[in-house]
């Protein structure tokens, strides 16, 4: 009698057990076997609000802040470096114009930080660091240059990854009112590197 009461307390016991941790038959991972994380074209499929998910409009206005904070800081270098005419006053619409974007970008949302805007900074880095090596007349040129380049860039990025992965109005909206000051600012940077 004992033995069998000691077997079905033992039963119980294991069954409680069981029962407690999830099955790793029925595709539960066990507590050894983490899941991998989310990729982020997952996370960008999560709606707003949900942990640490990217939607498409914080990946775009991450994208965006990044482009607006190299060219603030392209400006400010600009200035440092001691350029003047035509070059100080495109610096100085750049780093003015970049941060009213910048402070509206902000305002409209969470901005993503995943990888693809982490390569935008990067990118940016170095470019900075490659501009900052020239000086005087070769700087000027080398500014303007970059700043064609630059905003090439930001238009076709806009047109490519931006206004497609935005999903609101609102950002939708801020995006195409950026690609017209974009626009803007090549046209600028073409007509002085043509004069320099």
């Amino acid at each position: 009698m004992k033995s069998s009461l000691f077997t079905s307390a033992l039963s119980i016991a294991l069954l409680a057990a069981s029962s407690s941790a999830p099955a790793q038959h029925e595709g539960h991972p066990t507590s050894a076997t983490p899941a991998p994380p989310p990729t982020s074209a997952a996370m960008a499929d999560k709606p707003a609000g949900t942990g640490n998910a990217i939607t498409g409009d914080s990946l775009a206005l991450g994208l965006l802040a990044a482009i607006n904070e190299h060219e603030i800081a392209a400006a400010k270098q600009a200035k440092s470096k001691k350029v003047s005419g035509k070059v100080l006053d495109y610096a100085q619409r750049m780093q003015k114009e970049h941060s009213e974007n910048l402070a509206k970008t902000k305002s409209l949302g969470p901005l993503g930080n995943d990888s693809a805007v982490q390569a935008q900074k990067a990118k940016g880095a170095r470019e900075l660091m490659t501009l900052g090596m020239s000086k005087g007349s070769a700087y000027a040129k080398a500014y303007i240059e970059a700043m064609v380049q630059g905003h090439a860039e930001a238009l076709e990025t806009i047109d490519t990854k931006l206004l497609p992965a935005a999903t609101s109005a609102p950002v939708k909206q801020h995006l195409t009112d950026t690609r017209a000051h974009v626009a803007s600012h090549l046209a600028a940077a073409k007509e002085i590197a043509a004069a320099l």
